[in-house]
């Protein structure tokens, strides 16, 4: 099943993908997830690590605790080796998985379980890709909303600064130049009535 560099990319970050396995099968610049890989995926393998890695970049953007993946322990066992995996087993898998996604606000409906039942690959693709999207404007906005609290925690401390400074100024004012001016204005008071009285005894 053939895939976008980026999502390739992502599936290989959490090891669902061995980027050096069938090298020799694919052509250059093809990027392919494995058939045997697709078989389980479409059983519902992987996808608990799909999600909870989703959860991960929800609860850092929305700053939660949330454990919406705690059910994906009930997910049926999966793997490569086996050589057929039930309707019954993908059912169930896929039921319990699109019931978490629900929580994300990704919703699908009871016809689009039965596609990935009966092995529709196109569609599976689609639903990696969604949460693939979700989870990268998740992490992209996460970033976006840190540097703004950045911004506005130093414009906060810029503002805080000029008050201190502006304090500052005014406390020099009532300490150091309004006395000395109420020292000066006394000195002149005096000093016009010791004229006034000398003017007066002269006359």
């Amino acid at each position: 099943m053939e895939v976008t560099p980026e999502l390739y990319a992502w599936l290989t970050s959490l090891n669902i993908i061995n980027p050096f396995e069938g090298l020799e099968d694919y052509p250059v610049n093809n990027f392919q997830i494995p058939e045997k890989t697709v078989k389980v995926l479409l059983g519902g393998k992987y996808m608990d690590i799909i999600i909870n890695h989703l959860q991960d970049s929800y609860n850092k953007f929305y700053n939660v605790k949330s454990d919406f993946t705690s059910r994906l322990q009930e997910l049926k066992d999966v793997n490569e080796d086996q050589e057929y995996i039930s309707n019954s087993v993908k059912y169930s898998n896929w039921n319990l998985i699109m019931d978490i996604l629900k929580k994300f606000g990704l919703n699908f409906s009871e016809d689009d379980i039965n596609k990935l039942v009966e092995g529709d690959q196109k569609f599976l693709l689609e639903v990696i890709n969604k949460i693939y999207d979700l989870n990268s404007q998740l992490l992209k906005d996460a970033t976006s909303k840190k540097k703004n609290n950045k911004k506005g925690a130093n414009a906060d401390k810029n503002i805080n600064t000029n008050n201190n400074n502006q304090n500052k100024k005014v406390n020099f004012k009532r300490l150091f130049i309004e006395p000395q001016k109420k020292k000066e204005e006394s000195t002149s008071t005096n000093a016009n009535k010791l004229n006034k009285k000398n003017n007066f005894s002269l006359s």
